[in-house]
Formats: C-alpha cells, sequence, structure tokens
C-alpha cells in the first residue's frame, strides 16, 4: 500500500503561500478546555482576529466543531471586501 506523508504545517504554508494562517492551543485543566485562536495575515503578520474560551471537558467534540466554526467565520469575515 502506498502512503502518502503530509508536510508539517509550516511547509505546506511556505509551499502554498497563503494569504492567511489559522493557529492556537488547546489546554486542559481539570474541568475544562482552554482554547486561544488567532487568526493572522500573513503578508505582514497582522493579528486579523483572535479569541480565548473555555468549555467543559466533557464537550470535547462539541469543542473541535466551535473551534472549526469560529476559525472560518473569522476567515469568512476576514476575506469581505471592505
Amino acid at each position: 500500500a502506498h502512503q502518502h506523508k503530509q508536510p508539517p504545517a509550516g511547509e505546506a504554508g511556505r509551499t502554498v503561500a497563503p494569504a492567511y494562517v489559522v493557529d492556537g492551543s488547546i489546554r486542559r485543566s481539570d474541568t475544562q478546555w482552554r482554547v486561544a485562536m488567532r487568526l493572522t495575515r500573513t503578508e505582514d503578520g497582522y493579528v486579523v482576529w483572535s479569541d480565548t474560551y473555555e468549555k467543559p471537558l466533557a464537550d470535547k467534540l462539541k469543542t473541535q466543531d466551535e473551534v472549526a466554526e469560529r476559525a472560518a467565520k473569522a476567515m469568512q469575515r476576514a476575506l469581505e471586501p471592505q
């Protein structure tokens, strides 16, 4: 079977030269997830949007969905004509 190896995210970003990059972190405490995200314009490093919030540990899948949804909405707003 032929396996495809994905390049690290930073390498992929240099290859395709994206206009924006989403990054962040997720930390776990005893009772909740703390999520921090930001959307950065690659041209000049300007942070277009950032968000930090906390969710209960029991909501792991819901938290993953929310992270994706918030990032998608932030990118949509960033790409709208001014």
